[in-house]
């Protein structure tokens, strides 16, 4: 079966561009999740980066990928609620229902994603954010730029008022703030070994229970980013309706600004973040890792818009054969994030190799660079004899009971 050439899949210069971002941000959201993967969070987050194992494989991680691509796979997410309806549009369709539909079978498969394969799953948040972008699909550009912005400022705001509570904290009552934070390491210590327990050696009702656990824990701290997400999802929309995307080529001196741009402040600002965040979760470094959040409020999103920017520009350019490789991977990507869960739990959790906990975090790394790449000539070969990935079409029957949207 030969592909279908519809909007999202089609070779065109556009469409490929695209779904290279998708493909290229597979790889960052797997080195993200590789550090949960591979051993408790416990950890790495919270401690002082100079006390973590290998902190400059975790610094890298922490500068390059972490907050940058979900805010990719965040554009890209609105990027693609804008074309579906004009598509839903064009046909006569009634788009928001639609969509809502496409969104409740991505919530079913982040809860039994989550439940049944990886605590860390973000798919059922997408979903449930997503559920607001119907409200903003009659804006006006200007206005979806102003509300991204807004959104970012309220989240940098947020973080520098609780960086300033804790700060004050730390000044007028430290013997509290000590004693709160040597219970608070008591319990990150118990967690650890309870973690390293259930991961590490089972039995699986033991992992199936502390997974939960984790997944409802994740699921609210993912939510506290939510004003992030949505501003990426409306950046994706705002994209679209500027009709940048629609013309790629034409926009070429808008992209290589934006490049430059969100390198110039993003790499920078980050490493200024990671320096700051990696003064850890302790009674001096708290205040110091909040504020270091609070600018990640901004920076993030300017490194993304970086990469973004900066790899359309090439695979329009000199990348254009690696662009298409990318491309298939990034048709594929619900089927590859899924993928990742289920090879690396494998990998790490008692009932595959038991590795969890056991292995250093650049070896880890590798692997994941390693699944990533195979998954550039796995999704190339799939999709010579089909149209979608598997759960790709398996997300549309489920939708609209047929594989074609």
């Amino acid at each position: 079966m030969q592909p279908n050439p519809d909007i999202l899949s089609a070779p065109s210069p556009r469409v490929m561009a695209v779904d290279a971002l998708r493909g290229f941000a597979l790889l960052g959201i797997l080195m993200m999740n590789v550090l949960f993967f591979s051993g408790p969070s416990q950890q790495i987050f919270g401690r002082p980066l100079s006390e973590t194992p290998f902190p400059w494989a975790y610094g890298l991680v922490l500068v390059l990928a972490q907050g940058k691509f979900y805010g990719l796979f965040s554009l890209l997410f609105g990027l693609g609620f804008a074309i579906q309806m004009d598509r839903f549009a064009a046909r006569g369709e009634q788009p928001g229902r639609r969509f809502r539909r496409r969104l409740m079978v991505l919530l079913g498969f982040g809860l039994l994603h989550g439940t049944l394969l990886w605590m860390g799953d973000i798919l059922a948040i997408y979903a449930l954010i997503g559920l607001l972008l119907p409200a903003f699909a009659r804006c006006k550009p200007r206005t979806l730029l102003v509300w991204a912005i807004g959104l970012l400022i309220v989240l940098a705001l947020i973080g520098a008022a609780i960086a300033g509570l804790v700060a004050m904290g730390a000044a007028f009552a430290p013997q509290e703030m000590a004693r709160s934070f040597a219970a608070q390491d008591q319990a990150m210590a118990a967690e650890t070994a309870r973690s390293l327990a259930a991961y590490g050696s089972g039995p699986y009702s033991a992992l199936f229970t502390f997974r939960l656990k984790e997944l409802f824990s994740n699921y609210g701290m993912t939510l506290v980013l939510a004003p992030h997400i949505l501003a990426m999802f409306l950046l994706g929309l705002w994209a679209w309706r500027k009709g940048i995307v629609q013309d790629l080529q034409a926009h070429r001196p808008f992209l290589k600004k934006l490049a430059l741009w969100g390198f110039g402040l993003g790499l920078p600002g980050n490493l200024l973040y990671g320096y700051l965040l990696g003064q850890g979760f302790t009674v001096d470094g708290t205040a110091k890792a909040l504020l270091g959040m609070s600018l990640s409020a901004f920076t993030s999103p300017a490194l993304t818009l970086g990469y973004a920017a900066g790899l359309v520009l090439f695979v329009l350019g000199p990348g254009a054969r690696l662009g298409a490789w990318l491309a298939g991977a990034g048709r594929m990507s619900l089927t590859n994030y899924l993928t990742h869960s289920l090879v690396m739990t494998t990998i790490f959790y008692f009932y595959g190799f038991g590795l969890f906990g056991r292995m250093a975090l650049p070896l880890a790394l590798g692997i994941g660079i390693l699944l990533w790449v195979g998954q550039l000539f796995l999704s190339r070969a799939w999709l010579q004899r089909h149209a979608q990935g598997p759960l790709e079409t398996l997300w549309r029957r489920l939708a609209f009971g047929r594989a074609t949207a």
